[in-house]
């Protein structure tokens, strides 16, 4: 609490420890596996059978994005220097490995680009971002706005 220096070490040695303890490839592997040991043992008998299944799916994946896209959102939000994002394409990577059509690991990725500088980059992934959302998402105005401002420099 109030103590970014030490948040910022321990973070960054946090998300370096997941993305280099196991491959992505391990991830998913030993995902799949729990998922199918569970779908054996628990055959699909109803629509809360089902959620709970589905919540197998991709496990260790999705907790490993959200917490990529938890901590190194929590990093730009309090003063980063510039040699401090030499972390997030490791990170980034690491987190499309693993979920490929997660908009929130390529819209994470634009959101670095523009605070780097890279903003023509940056305004491309967030057109991405708008063509991985369906229209009707809750989320989409907020990503066609954010991308509005990107486009004109405000962001």
């Amino acid at each position: 609490k109030g103590n970014m220096k030490d948040y910022k070490k321990e973070a960054i040695t946090y998300l370096d420890s997941i993305v280099d303890t196991r491959s992505a490839d391990q991830v998913r592997e030993e995902d799949e596996k729990r998922y199918e040991d569970y779908c054996k043992k628990n055959p699909e008998n109803g629509y809360v059978q089902m959620m709970v299944k589905n919540s197998y799916k991709n496990l260790d994946a999705k907790l490993q994005t959200k917490a990529i896209l938890k901590v190194g959102n929590q990093l730009m939000k309090n003063g980063l220097k510039r040699k401090d994002f030499k972390h997030f394409p490791k990170w980034i990577e690491h987190g499309k490995l693993l979920l490929p059509d997660n908009y929130e690991m390529v819209n994470f990725e634009a959101n670095v680009l523009y605070r780097e500088g890279k903003k023509e980059k940056a305004i491309e992934l967030k057109r991405k971002v708008l063509g991985m959302i369906n229209p009707k998402d809750r989320i989409y105005p907020y990503m066609k706005e954010a991308l509005q401002k990107m486009e004109a420099g405000t962001y």
